[in-house]
């Protein structure tokens, strides 16, 4: 019987493994996501400073 278990015990491991994985990977993509949309909201924001600014309503 401790064989049997031994066997169970390998294929969790393994499968834990293999989510543990997948979830750093999802993390990751999540946070390159976040850049990307923190990358575009700064670059709207400037454009429309720099188009407030060319009015001359903003020092």
């Amino acid at each position: 019987p401790g064989k049997k278990r031994n066997k169970m015990k390998k294929k969790y491991r393994r499968q834990i493994k293999s989510l543990h994985q997948e979830a750093i990977d999802t993390e990751n993509t999540r946070v390159e996501v976040m850049n990307t949309m923190l990358v575009v909201l700064d670059n709207s924001i400037f454009e429309r400073l720099q188009e407030i600014k060319a009015l001359g309503i903003y020092p």
